[in-house]
C-alpha cells in the first residue's frame, strides 16, 4: 500500500498543460495565486521571456541544424512551451528552471521519512513509463535515474529526483523538487547546460529553503528556518526618518477571517502634494502618499482617483523614537467615492524593542501600539525595522476580526 500511494507522486512530476492562476515577479520573489505559493528567485536567475527560448543551453544543439524557417517555428513552439508553465526562470548562462502544479492526492512525508530501495525502484519505473509516454512519437527519449531522496530544507520536507534524459537534443540532466501542501503539489525542475549539467543547480537550494504555501498548510510540521539575527540597534539610530528610494520593494503576506494572500509595496517616486514633498508607494493600481519628512500618510488613490484623504496627515511615527514615547493625534478620514467622513483620535505608544521572526528573516524592531483614545482599545500594532526601513509585522483589529501581515521579502537597492 505504501508503494502504491507513492506511485501517485509521479503524476505532477511530468504534468503538462496550460498554466492557470496568476504569477507576479516582485521584490525578488515568484508570487503565484490560485494556488497561492511563493519562493525567492535565486541569485543569477531572472524570469524568462518568450524571446529567451533560443538562449536556453539545452536548445543549442537542435538550433544548429535548423534553417531560418525552422528556427522561426522552433521559436514559436518555445513561446507556447513557456506559456504552459506558471513560471520559468533562466540563469545568466542559459540554464532552465520551470514550475508546475497539480492536485495533491494524499501524498505527505514526515521529516524522518526514508525511501527504501524497493520504493525508489517502483517509483522510478512508473515515472520512466510516464515520461516516455508523454514524449513525442518522433523523438522517444531514454531516461536513467541518478538519485531520489526525501530531504528537509528549513520548514520544507520535499522529494528530490535527479535523472538523465537522452533525445534529439542530446544528454540533459534534470533535477526535480516536489513540494506538498494539503491541496496541491508544486514541482520545480532544473535543467543545466549540455557541457555543464550542474550550472545553476544551487539555485534549487534557495528555492527549497524559501518556498511557502500562502493559502494552505504544509503537510508536515514546520521548524524554524535558520536565520541571521540582525545586530541590535541602539536608540541613537531612531533619531530621524530613513530615506526611501525608487526601486525599494517590500512583499507581504496577510491573513484574516475573510481571506489570505500576498501583495507588494513598491517605492515608485517622489511627488509634491499641496507644496509638500511626498513618497509614493505603489501596490497594483493603488498609490499611497507618505510625507517625506516623517512618513505621515496623506492620501491614497486608485487608478489615479483619490479614494482616501487624511487631514491632517496621519502620524504613524513621531521622531525621534524611544521606548515609552507617547503622542496623540486627531485627524479626519475622508472617502470621496462613498462620501464618508470619520474623525479619529489616536493615542500611540512606542512600547518595546522586540526581536521578531517573519518569513523574510529575524529583525530587531520597535513595537508601536495605536489605540482608540476614547475607548482604550487597540486599533493595531506595528513592528518597525531600521534594516528593512519599513514595518515587518502588522496586527490590526478590524470589525471582521484580526488581520495579520508579515514581511516575506524586501529589496533595498
Amino acid at each position: 500500500m505504501r508503494v502504491l500511494r507513492l506511485l501517485l507522486l509521479t503524476i505532477p512530476l511530468v504534468l503538462t498543460g496550460c498554466a492557470t492562476g496568476n504569477t507576479e515577479y516582485r521584490a525578488g520573489l515568484v508570487l503565484h495565486q490560485n494556488p497561492d505559493f511563493s519562493f525567492h528567485i535565486p541569485p543569477g536567475w531572472r524570469p524568462a521571456k518568450a524571446s529567451d527560448w533560443t538562449s536556453f543551453g539545452a536548445n543549442q544543439r537542435p538550433l544548429q541544424k535548423l534553417n531560418d524557417y525552422g528556427k522561426a517555428e522552433f521559436q514559436r513552439m518555445g513561446a507556447a512551451e513557456l506559456a504552459r508553465h506558471p513560471a520559468v526562470l533562466i540563469s545568466s548562462r542559459g540554464s532552465w528552471i520551470d514550475v508546475q502544479f497539480a492536485v495533491n492526492q494524499g501524498i505527505k512525508y514526515s521529516r524522518d521519512y526514508v525511501l527504501t530501495d524497493g520504493e525508489k525502484q517502483a517509483i522510478w519505473q512508473n515515472l520512466d513509463r510516464t515520461l516516455v509516454a508523454a514524449a513525442s512519437n518522433t523523438d522517444k527519449p531514454r531516461f536513467s535515474l541518478n538519485f531520489m531522496d526525501v530531504l528537509t530544507f528549513g520548514p520544507n520536507t520535499l522529494l528530490k529526483v535527479n535523472f538523465n534524459r537522452e533525445d534529439q537534443r542530446g544528454l540533459t540532466v534534470w533535477t526535480v523538487l516536489g513540494f506538498y501542501g494539503t491541496r496541491h503539489v508544486v514541482t520545480v525542475s532544473h535543467c543545466g547546460l549540455p557541457h555543464a549539467p550542474s550550472e545553476g543547480v544551487e539555485g534549487l537550494d534557495v528555492i527549497a529553503q524559501s518556498f511557502r504555501f500562502e493559502s494552505e498548510q504544509v503537510v508536515v510540521q514546520p521548524v524554524a528556518a535558520a536565520t541571521t539575527l540582525v545586530a541590535a540597534v541602539s536608540s541613537s539610530e531612531w533619531q530621524q526618518p530613513q530615506v526611501w528610494k525608487p526601486g525599494y520593494e517590500w512583499a507581504y503576506r496577510y491573513e484574516s477571517p475573510t481571506g489570505k494572500g500576498t501583495y507588494v509595496w513598491s517605492m515608485d517616486r517622489e511627488e509634491i502634494v499641496d507644496g509638500v514633498p511626498h513618497y509614493v508607494i505603489k501596490t497594483g493600481t493603488r498609490e499611497i502618499f507618505h510625507r517625506k519628512s516623517d512618513f505621515a500618510s496623506t492620501r491614497e488613490t486608485l487608478d489615479g482617483v483619490v479614494v482616501l484623504s487624511t487631514k491632517p496627515s496621519r502620524l504613524q511615527l513621531v521622531w525621534p523614537l524611544k521606548i515609552g514615547k507617547t503622542w496623540e493625534q486627531t485627524y479626519v478620514e475622508e472617502r470621496p467615492k462613498t462620501r464618508q467622513t470619520l474623525e479619529r483620535v489616536d493615542t500611540v505608544t512606542v512600547e518595546a524593542e522586540e526581536t521578531v521572526t517573519v518569513p523574510a528573516g529575524t529583525f530587531k524592531t520597535l513595537k508601536v501600539v495605536y489605540r482608540n483614545k476614547k475607548t482604550g482599545t487597540i486599533r493595531y500594532e506595528a513592528w518597525y525595522s531600521l534594516e528593512v526601513k519599513q514595518v515587518v509585522k502588522l496586527r490590526e483589529n478590524l470589525e471582521t476580526g484580526t488581520r495579520t501581515r508579515e514581511l516575506i521579502a524586501f529589496k533595498l537597492r
